[in-house]
């Protein structure tokens, strides 16, 4: 699914969050000082880590059905690089929020700690639906993503990297996609990666 040389290091860069504990970040201490503020803490520069774990979200809609398999590599990817204990891997139809499962049992949707990655691999309801069934709006999946960002999850570039493998968006629609969801958000994430 991914170019094999890259695989790691995109599935690191999609699991990690950045925490202030870096060296300390010598510029804002100096800015801080200078403005007459009390340095009451040291401030540090971000370090990107998978510490926190992360949460798949995986969509089990018929639209995903010809990508089983690929989804099922993605989840096994992840877990190989970041840890079997630390993916958290929950299944859905239509919206996380209408209810997941883990394994075989069903129950609400819960965020994870904040600021924890949250993974969402998804037509996010733009594949045609049959006539009777019922597909997650636009509108639904921007109030999702609205609530992750205000729990300070990490989730927007795997907004784009993912929509882009399950459902095989073309460019111009994620970018799209993109701006409906995260309006303001620069589109060019799309670019970020590069998928077979």
């Amino acid at each position: 699914m991914f170019e094999p040389k890259w695989q790691r290091a995109i599935i690191t860069k999609l699991a990690s969050v950045t925490v202030p504990l870096g060296e300390p970040d010598l510029e804002r201490v100096v800015d801080r000082i200078a403005s007459g503020q009390a340095l009451l803490t040291i401030p540090r520069r971000g370090i990107p880590t998978t510490a926190k774990g992360l949460q798949m979200l995986i969509d089990q809609g018929d639209s995903l059905e010809p990508f089983r398999l690929d989804v099922a590599e993605l989840v096994r990817a992840f877990q190989r690089t970041v840890g079997p204990a630390r993916v958290a891997v929950q299944s859905f139809r239509g919206l996380p929020e209408w209810g997941c499962a883990i394994g075989i049992e069903w129950a609400d949707y819960r965020l994870p700690p904040a600021g924890t990655s949250v993974v969402v691999v998804s037509d996010l309801g733009l594949a045609p639906c049959p006539p009777m069934a019922i597909a997650a709006s636009t509108s639904g999946w921007r109030k999702f993503f609205g609530r992750l960002a205000r729990q300070r999850h990490h989730y927007t570039r795997e907004l784009a990297c993912v929509a882009s493998l399950a459902a095989r968006i073309e460019p111009q629609l994620l970018r799209l996609l993109r701006l409906q969801l995260t309006p303001g958000a620069p589109v060019s994430a799309e670019a970020e990666f590069v998928v077979q």
